[in-house]
């Protein structure tokens, strides 16, 4: 997966040239493939939405993924941007349990898994079955009590998996103008990967895996949370 804010007009020729080697990581990536759908969501007219969301896997032209980044470099983006390559483990192959998932102006993204028997909250509905988006209406709950995203992101993980098994809860959560970020495994460290980076134009990146391109490339600790501001500037608070 992969988080981005743009804080002026992105190139579009390194904007095409970074999701080519993203494509790449449906067969390249770490414990691949990650070939269970795609999605793209951005914040183009100033409110998140889909730009591409799709079961298929990112590398087949039925995905739509081409058609979506060649539309999204042309726009010459701004704002913040979220990618997703899924690998399922919980819930089937399908539209609705393919991130990220957007609601009620927050795109959100997950790589992990959280076992047990997980109901969303007072007041939500889920549109999938994956234990990621449950995961995510917890947060945005807390975020409706006011509380700030730095806030809700850190005690909302710590409730969400009390008494339950997880792999990770490993996140990028966004409102389309800053992008936050939280690293947290139980198992396999050295996949459920963090990484802060900065590519041209002053835009900054979060990706699980490096890509060309990128430069100035920061693991991010365990149970780490990224703050990336709508400037690009980076804050890591540490558990």
């Amino acid at each position: 997966m992969m988080g981005a804010v743009f804080p002026r007009p992105a190139d579009p020729a390194f904007v095409r040239e970074l999701f080519a080697a993203f494509r790449g990581l449906v067969r390249a990536g770490k414990d691949g493939p990650h070939a269970d759908g795609v999605g793209l969501v951005a914040a183009p007219r100033g409110r998140l939405e889909h730009l591409l969301r799709s079961p298929r896997p990112a590398d087949e032209a039925a995905s739509g993924f081409d058609v979506a980044v060649a539309g999204f470099a042309a726009e010459r983006p701004t704002g913040a941007m979220l990618a997703h390559l899924r690998a399922a483990s919980a819930g089937n192959v399908r539209l609705e349990n393919t991130h990220p998932f957007v609601t009620n102006g927050w795109a959100f993204c997950h790589n992990g898994t959280v076992y047990g028997d997980l109901a969303p909250p007072a007041g939500y509905a889920c549109a999938g079955d994956t234990d990621s988006e449950r995961f995510f209406l917890h947060l945005l709950a807390r975020l409706r009590t006011g509380e700030s995203p730095e806030h809700a992101i850190e005690h909302g993980v710590r409730d969400f998996v009390v008494g339950r098994t997880y792999s990770s809860t490993t996140l990028l959560m966004t409102d389309g103008r800053s992008l936050y970020a939280y690293r947290d495994a139980t198992k396999e460290p050295e996949y459920y990967t963090l990484f802060t980076a900065r590519g041209p134009r002053g835009a900054t990146f979060v990706t699980q895996e490096p890509l060309p391109g990128l430069v100035d490339l920061r693991e991010v600790p365990n149970k780490g949370l990224v703050i990336v501001a709508p400037d690009g500037s980076v804050r890591v608070r540490e558990a």
